[in-house]
């Protein structure tokens, strides 16, 4: 074989080694580049993940504490409270003239008060509730009913409310003006104190008995 043969095929043999070792190096090196880049962005996953679900369990605990300081606040309505509330929803159905609802409320009241001390009151509503009853009606059968139970202070909240109200005439200046202080403390505060404005506002208006019936409902709610 020809001396250039031999350099020739030599150079050659070289040439496929070095390029070898060029790959052999090379390769490892791109395809750690390569994992260790999925490696960074699994990490951050990871690291994200875990943040997210952090957020939630805070969140989660948050909401577990607002809805478990809701039910230790939240009071349950007494007997006469869930009475009263019927007897508002009545009257409201009463004005819309919405007959099927009438006859609901009314037998559930009626089951209730028919025969009990304050059925006069109640047979007067019995009376007209299928066409339209005066407003005057309706507090004297709610304040009969909170009185059963001045203890509770809802209730003594409505009964002084109606009262201070039947008072509103100006016939007796003294006893007005004292229930009126007292109902004032009760109800210039709170969720009751926009209506109560209202009804201060109002000064005997027509208004006053709608007003009246409407701060009861918010008392009671």
């Amino acid at each position: 074989m020809k001396k250039e043969h031999i350099y020739f095929l030599g150079g050659f043999l070289i040439a496929i080694v070095i390029i070898g070792i060029i790959y052999g190096i090379a390769s490892p090196s791109i395809t750690g580049g390569v994992t260790a880049t999925i490696n960074d962005k699994n990490l951050d996953n990871n690291i994200q993940n875990s943040e997210n679900i952090g957020q939630n369990i805070k969140k989660d605990s948050q909401n577990a504490i607002i809805t478990e300081q809701n039910n230790e606040n939240t009071i349950p309505l007494t007997k006469e409270q869930n009475l009263i509330n019927l007897i508002l929803k009545l009257r409201e159905s009463s004005n819309k003239k919405d007959i099927i609802q009438i006859a609901e409320y009314y037998n559930e009241i009626n089951l209730q008060l028919k025969g009990t001390e304050v059925s006069n009151k109640w047979n007067e509503i019995t009376a007209c509730v299928y066409e339209t009853c005066e407003d005057e009606k309706y507090t004297a059968l709610i304040d009969s009913v909170a009185s059963k139970e001045l203890t509770n202070e809802k209730n003594q909240k409505i009964h002084n409310l109606i009262q201070t109200y039947y008072l509103w005439n100006g016939k007796n200046e003294e006893l007005f003006s004292e229930s009126l202080t007292q109902t004032n403390k009760q109800l210039n505060t709170g969720n009751t104190k926009e209506l109560w404005e209202k009804i201060i506002s109002c000064n005997g208006c027509e208004k006053l008995p709608e007003l009246i019936l409407q701060t009861t409902q918010k008392i009671v709610n």
